[in-house]
């Protein structure tokens, strides 16, 4: 009986170590790294609980409401330069533009949520 597993299906891949230890490395970063990752929603929520007593219910309002919208722009920002390694100026200032594009829209949201538009 065969299983088509598609993405995870490694018939085929050979992974090359050059030094005994990469293995234990591989193992640790990809274990540290799904950790994060598997974590990461639990980390938010701790956080957002303890800041909840100190902000008032228009601000936490505001915050949960910008919450997708962040963690939707990191993963874009990441997918980004995941896919465009700096190697030259013209990469590297791509890789600028969209951290300049969020600082400008954080410093525009900041003035729209305090005159209270939001």
């Amino acid at each position: 009986m065969k299983t088509n597993t598609g993405l995870l299906d490694l018939n085929g891949v050979n992974i090359v170590f050059t030094s005994p230890f990469q293995f234990l490395n591989l193992a640790v970063s990809s274990s540290l790294s799904l950790g994060l990752i598997i974590t990461i929603p639990l980390l938010i929520y701790q956080f957002l609980t303890f800041l909840k007593p100190a902000l008032k219910v228009k601000e936490y309002r505001s915050v949960m409401s910008l919450l997708p919208v962040s963690i939707i722009l990191f993963i874009g920002g990441f997918v980004f330069a995941a896919l465009m390694p700096p190697t030259d100026i013209l990469s590297m200032t791509l890789l600028a533009l969209p951290l300049v594009v969020l600082f400008e829209l954080t410093l525009l949201l900041n003035r729209i949520i305090r005159k209270g538009v939001i």
